[in-house]
Formats: structure tokens, C-alpha cells, sequence
């Protein structure tokens, strides 16, 4: 069972008009940021609470609100049963509770996870409520009935993982991402119909990758692409850019440039402050970096033992007279978080204004590389009598 708080501020209870409803996950302008004002910043179960609701069974879904109605997921433990359940902002009352789906053998999920956790939309006089390969529905906000539903949008969310993905409102569709482990596409549906706008398939050959790195949990969001707009989409080992009106793939960015420079990044650290193997951690690192953080939180444990081992052999630019001893721990951590420091800051693609890029220090290292490699290679093979 879940419970839905109002909260409620010293001035009163907030008032969040029309204009400022909270139509999606992470709000209208998918960036999180509210305009509403006194909103209370400390509560408990007596303090600052206008009404609590139960909600019957498990969902991680976020409520979304328009006008007067609060709406939000939920589905059985096992799985088999999905619901929409509406109440009231007010006075917190359930004005709709809807078994949505029934499912006959829901695939394994893990405990910190539910079957209800894509957060819905809603506009004026619709919701749509979607939950993941098991079904997404629209319902007619007023009198609960479902105007359609599409059951097709399917994919192997991986045993032990399950649905996550939300759904994003842009004009007259219902965006959709539905990366999974066998099929990784984006796709665009009427809002009166239900009906595919566009489909575009994700580009990169996902055939290729392990089937774990192929499945994804995000939403995409809009973002200014010169005088019109782009819809940014992250995906398994890859981020991509759509046009949001056809669907067509603007540019897409891939985490191996980013690997690559960490993973360089780090065996410079190792190097210069003496650490055994520390090269070969690095490169490594840069190897399991394709997910994003992974490489650097990964390498800690190698290079604390040792470090804490083998301290005594570590000298800070080989230098002798600046022997680490003690304190090769200190060093060999620091590097790490350094090295996490760079990648959030420097290293990681950003968007800045109309594009999306990686920061010019970061696209010299990576072409530094792959001219090494690329001319190591040719120079091995001119090398051969």
C-alpha cells in the first residue's frame, strides 16, 4: 500500500492553477523547476499536511495534477493486475479507481522496483497512463472512461529490472521510449487516437552490445535547437537528438569517446603517482567506463589494496625523495575522485544553447587516441616484411 500527502504551507494551502499544473515527470517543462510559491519545506505526519489518501497495492509512478485532479499508478505485487486511481486535490477523496490491465505472466522484477513506476501526462480533459511493455492507456479525465489503448509497445525489460521509462506530451503525441533488451526504438502516438505518428528506430547496431547494456530507464525532454526545438533522448551506450515533430535522428553521441578519456585520464593519475599496474587499471577502467561513472568507481577497490600493499613502493613523479609511504592511499583515492570530478565537469557531453558536445579538452585526448591507435596499428602492419 502507498500514501499520497498534500502538503500543505504556514500561508495555507498551495494553489497550483492550469497553467502551473505538473503535467509530466519532472513537471511541464520536463526540467523539474516549479513558479509556485510558499511551498513548505519541512513536514511530518501532523505538520504541514492538509489530507493523506491510502492507495491500495505498489507503484513508483509520481503523481500528476491538472485543475482539481490528483492522477497516479498503481498494480498488484505480482504484477497481474494494473490500475489508474484519480483523487481529489482538495479533499484528497478517490474520484476514479480503474483497473486499466490484467497480465497473465508479467516478467520478474526486483523488490525496489514496482510494475507502476513510469509516471503518466495529462492535458486538459485526458491522461495517459502508460506501464512500460504491459500496456498505456488514455482516459477521459471527467468520467474515467478509457478512449484507447495500446498494448504493442513491447520489449524484454530484463528479468530483475522492469518498467521505468515515462511517457512526454509535445503538441498532439505521446512520446514513448522503449529501450529494452530486444528492441531499442522511439515512438510518437496520437493523444486522440492513440495511433503511431512516427516510430524511429534507435541507430546504433544494439546487436553488437552486451544484451545488459542495451536497456534503458529515462525520458527524453526538449531542448532549443536554433530557432526550433530538439527532443534529447538517452538510451543504452548512446545519446540521441529527434526532431519531435517527424521523428527524424538529428545527431547521436556515444559514452566510448568519454571511456576513452577516462580511462586515460586515470593511468595518468596512477602513472604519476607510481601506482603498480596502474596503466593497465586504467585502460580497464576505460574499458568497463562505457557506463557512465562505472570505470572510476570500479578501479577504487584494485587501487586502494594496492596502494595500502605496496605503498612503499610508490614515489610521486618517480622522484625517490617524494615517497608516498603512508599516504599512497590518499594519493591513489584522490586520483579516482579527481578523475570523477573531470568526467562530471569536463569529459561528460553537456548541451550548451542549441547543441550538444563534448568539451574541447575532451575531443583532442580523444582524438589523441585514436590517431595512437589508428597509427599504431598502420605501423605495425608497414612493419611486416
Amino acid at each position: 500500500m502507498r500514501l499520497i500527502n498534500l502538503l500543505c504551507s504556514g500561508l495555507g494551502a498551495v494553489a497550483i492553477h492550469a497553467a502551473d499544473s505538473w503535467s509530466q515527470f519532472r513537471g511541464p517543462t520536463g526540467d523539474g523547476h516549479t513558479a509556485a510559491t510558499n511551498l513548505p519545506l519541512n513536514w511530518s505526519e501532523t505538520k504541514n499536511i492538509v489530507w493523506k489518501t491510502a492507495i491500495h497495492d505498489r507503484g513508483y509512478s509520481s503523481p500528476v495534477i491538472w485543475g482539481k485532479q490528483i492522477w497516479l499508478t498503481t498494480a498488484t505485487e505480482d504484477g497481474k493486475k494494473l490500475f489508474a486511481v484519480c483523487v481529489d486535490k482538495d479533499t484528497g477523496k478517490v474520484l476514479h479507481d480503474l483497473h486499466l490491465f490484467d497480465v497473465a505472466k508479467p516478467q520478474r522484477i526486483t523488490r525496489d522496483n514496482t510494475y507502476a513506476s513510469p509516471t503518466p501526462a495529462i492535458e486538459k480533459g485526458r491522461v495517459f497512463l502508460h506501464f512500460g511493455t504491459y500496456g498505456t492507456a488514455c482516459v477521459n479525465t471527467t468520467n474515467g472512461k478509457v478512449l484507447w489503448q495500446r498494448r504493442d509497445l513491447n520489449c524484454d525489460h530484463e528479468a530483475g529490472a522492469g518498467p521505468a521509462s515515462s511517457p512526454m506530451l509535445f503538441g498532439n503525441t505521446l512520446i514513448v521510449h522503449v529501450d529494452g533488451r530486444d528492441v531499442q526504438y522511439i515512438i510518437a502516438l496520437d493523444t486522440a487516437t492513440g495511433k503511431t505518428v512516427w516510430k524511429t528506430p534507435r541507430s546504433l547496431n544494439y546487436s553488437k552490445f552486451p544484451v545488459h547494456h542495451r536497456k534503458a530507464y529515462c525520458m527524453p525532454m526538449l531542448v532549443p535547437r536554433g530557432k526550433g526545438q530538439q527532443l534529447v533522448s538517452p538510451a543504452g551506450r548512446g545519446l540521441y537528438a529527434y526532431d519531435p515533430k517527424t521523428g527524424k535522428e538529428l545527431w547521436h553521441l556515444r559514452q566510448v569517446l568519454v571511456a576513452m578519456c577516462v580511462g586515460l585520464c586515470l593511468a595518468i593519475g596512477f602513472s604519476l603517482i607510481g601506482l603498480p599496474f596502474g596503466i593497465l587499471l586504467g585502460l580497464v577502467a576505460g574499458m568497463v567506463g562505457i557506463i557512465p561513472y562505472f570505470g572510476v568507481i570500479v578501479s577504487t577497490v584494485p587501487v586502494l589494496l594496492l596502494s595500502l600493499t605496496r605503498g612503499n613502493e610508490m614515489y610521486f613523479l618517480g622522484q625517490e625523495s617524494w615517497a608516498l609511504g603512508g599516504y599512497a592511499p590518499v594519493a591513489a583515492i584522490g586520483v579516482c575522485l579527481l578523475v570523477l570530478f573531470l568526467e562530471k565537469t569536463v569529459i561528460q557531453p553537456r548541451i550548451i544553447g542549441d547543441r550538444v558536445g563534448m568539451h574541447p579538452v575532451a575531443v583532442i585526448i580523444s582524438v589523441l587516441i585514436g590517431t595512437t591507435l589508428v597509427g599504431g596499428v598502420i605501423g605495425g602492419l608497414l612493419a611486416i616484411p
